[in-house]
């Protein structure tokens, strides 16, 4: 098994949701605006994607209105199609001169790097680029919080953002830091502050960098984990094996699977069989 930071983190927030996701291929059928909020922020990657490939601004467009053809959540006036291309717009216009000074490298990585002789860990980083000989990985985030202490926080310490670090010095040799690239949106009903009703928008940008000391304490919680995860494996065929974490019920989409013991009626209604992985099928694109 190769293991990523979206497997362990599910395993560690709860080992019977991995096994739903992972080892049963469940996952729920998406309706009304839980995926008009997935195909939003989908459709801005894929934008960004086709974006810094170099296909220009009108093709980086043409790929968001590919991922959000229409308008599943009729009540959400920040996340429309008419919104995302002003978005889009709006962040190239923003990042004109600051963009001149990056040498793409590679655009939605897919790759892996070993943590020992035997154990791989993949990464899938949206943008990988050089400025002034200095490596820096790029992870695009959109989100309707505020840009403060609170949202930033969330990104130090963080595993995921250890994890590309150590990836980029694998394999490029260093890493000056990961930027997350942050996309802010919303609408207002009334002007607030001197800024006008309707849609806003504010694109924040931030380094955060990892020693060589946290990189370490880093792969030893994580073969922890994965042995940990490993013996899981080894005893799926036993009754009660996959425990439970009750405490990340709340927003977990296996709820109904829990709550009903397992009835098969439930799931067959509710869910649907995928590949978990489809997501990482995606190669590297060099540019």
């Amino acid at each position: 098994m190769i293991y990523d930071n979206s497997k362990l983190q599910q395993f560690k927030n709860c080992p019977e949701s991995y096994r739903l996701k992972y080892v049963k291929c469940l996952k729920k059928v998406e309706e009304g605006d839980e995926s008009h909020d997935k195909n939003f922020g989908s459709a801005v990657h894929a934008g960004l994607e086709a974006y810094y490939k170099g296909e220009g601004i009108d093709k980086a467009k043409a790929s968001f209105s590919n991922k959000c053809p229409i308008q599943l959540e009729q009540t959400d006036l920040a996340k429309t199609q008419e919104n995302g291309l002003v978005l889009l717009d709006a962040y190239v216009k923003h990042y004109a001169e600051e963009d001149k000074k990056w040498t793409v490298k590679s655009v939605e990585v897919v790759d892996t790097f070993k943590l020992t002789d035997t154990i791989e860990f993949q990464v899938k980083i949206d943008l990988v680029v050089e400025q002034q000989g200095c490596i820096y990985f790029v992870d695009h985030k959109t989100t309707g919080k505020a840009f403060n202490w609170t949202y930033w926080g969330q990104f130090d310490p963080n595993s995921q953002i250890t994890a590309y670090t150590a990836y980029c010095k694998a394999k490029f040799g260093e890493c000056s830091g990961g930027i997350i690239n942050g996309i802010q949106f919303g609408h207002r009903q009334r002007a607030y502050k001197g800024e006008p009703a309707g849609f806003h928008f504010e694109f924040q940008r931030q380094l955060f960098n990892r020693n060589q000391g946290q990189i370490e304490a880093w792969k030893q919680d994580t073969l922890w984990w994965i042995k940990a995860l490993s013996g899981m494996c080894e005893a799926t065929n036993h009754i009660g094996a996959w425990k439970k974490n009750e405490g990340q019920c709340r927003f977990c989409s296996y709820k109904p699977i829990c709550i009903s013991c397992a009835d098969e009626s439930v799931i067959e209604q509710l869910y649907e069989r995928v590949n978990p992985n489809e997501y990482l099928e995606e190669k590297e694109v060099a540019v």
